[in-house]
């Protein structure tokens, strides 16, 4: 026999919305985007072939026929959920702990879990971050993202994501440099650097032809964010991934003044880094 209803997260969805009265409200409880539910709650009413919901201002109603749907679909839920842990013994949803540098997390990351919210909703995420990503681990790690080179690694770890370096500034920086700022007007600016990524502006300006530049004087910063953060204010020129440099440029506070970039031998990996030697790697979809 088979069932006619709608996915099961659409349902999940509108029991949230109905209790919350409110999209966002139930955004943040389900870890996705309004408009993730609002797509959601009108796929759901499609489906159906009714509206559930009244739309107002700052609010959400339940229509006559959605009040009558609500207490039959939790019903049903608690039914489900009540089954399960009876016949299985589970008493709650999984949990994973994830453990990467704070750059990561917040530049790459973080804009993704929403996406991965949607797609696995009985997973509760625990997501630790550091300055360094191979230092103050927790005791117990499910997926480690570490940058670095797959010889120091270990056998067990899978690619993640190579990245590119690349310079950039504030949009004023750039244009007092010139309509075609050039790799020596560069050179003439004030430079960031990332604590043990020194090296990287003087291989820049080498592979770029211009090996005598002096790069030896700069401030220096212990993490991405804080390079981004003072080449937007408009201090100088900070050179770094551009994965992490896409959401400044983007939003228009940093531009990229000349188009040279070059490739890191170093790469992001990810392990299941509190298991055994020899464990399979978590495969790990994901794109720049």
């Amino acid at each position: 026999m088979g069932y006619r209803l709608p996915p099961l997260m659409w349902l999940r969805t509108f029991v949230a919305a109905a209790r919350h009265g409110n999209f966002a409200a139930a955004a943040r409880e389900l870890g996705m985007t309004q408009p993730a539910v609002s797509y959601q709650i009108r796929s759901l009413e499609e489906k159906l072939g009714v509206a559930l919901f009244e739309r107002h201002a700052r609010r959400v109603e339940l229509t006559r026929l959605g009040r009558a749907y609500l207490p039959t679909v939790q019903q049903a839920f608690s039914q489900l959920s009540a089954s399960t842990t009876g016949l299985f013994g589970l008493t709650g949803d999984h949990e994973v702990t994830v453990h990467c540098a704070a750059t990561l997390a917040s530049l790459w990351l973080a804009p993704r879990l929403a996406d991965f919210r949607a797609r696995h909703p009985e997973i509760d995420l625990r997501l630790y971050t550091s300055t360094w990503a191979q230092a103050n681990v927790p005791a117990r790690v499910d997926v480690d993202i570490r940058f670095g080179y797959h010889a120091d690694q270990g056998s067990d770890v899978a690619l993640l994501k190579r990245e590119r370096l690349i310079a950039v500034c504030s949009p004023s920086l750039s244009a007092e440099m010139g309509e075609t700022p050039s790799l020596a007007a560069c050179a003439r600016q004030e430079l960031i650097f990332i604590m043990g990524s020194d090296t990287y502006w003087g291989a820049w300006f080498a592979r770029a032809g211009m090996p005598g530049v002096d790069t030896s004087q700069g401030v220096k910063v212990d993490n991405s964010v804080a390079a981004l953060e003072l080449a937007a204010a408009g201090y100088g020129l900070a050179l770094v991934f551009e994965t992490f440099a896409q959401p400044y440029i983007q939003g228009g506070r940093l531009v990229q003044p000349v188009a040279h970039a070059f490739d890191s031998d170093a790469a992001h990996y990810v392990t299941l880094a509190s298991q055994p030697a020899g464990s399979r790697c978590i495969p790990f979809s994901a794109s720049p």
